[in-house]
């Protein structure tokens, strides 16, 4: 895990505890943000994010909406500013999309996804 992802999980570790990958709800309420769902995301994509607000598109199995609220809470925590404003730097695409890497990552190991256990504390 890269370090930028692994210090930001530990900050919500100490401020939130550890969440259940299922456990997203519970967890939007705590951090003050919310879902609106879709009929259809814009250039195809499962969910964005705007402030504290998470879109998803309607349609999507549990485990994949599931994987793409985590995504964007990795956003959230990791990621200042829109992608115009990244895609207007030098080498905009290429920060994209290390970002999207850090989401993902941080999709992956911040919830308990079912292999970690003894993890969760709240």
């Amino acid at each position: 895990m890269g370090w930028i992802v692994e210090d930001a999980i530990r900050a919500l570790v100490v401020r939130f505890g550890r969440y259940r990958a299922w456990d997203w709800p519970a967890f939007l309420e705590r951090a003050g943000m919310r879902i609106v769902w879709a009929d259809v995301m814009p250039w195809g994509v499962p969910a964005g994010i705007s402030g504290r607000v998470i879109v998803v598109q309607r349609g999507y199995s549990h485990y994949d909406t599931a994987l793409a609220v985590w995504h964007e809470i990795g956003h959230a925590v990791l990621h200042i500013g829109s992608v115009a404003d990244w895609l207007a730097m030098t080498c905009g695409d290429l920060i994209i999309a290390k970002q999207e890497r850090q989401a993902t990552e941080f999709a992956w190991c911040y919830p308990d996804w079912g292999c970690q256990e003894g993890l969760i504390d709240h």
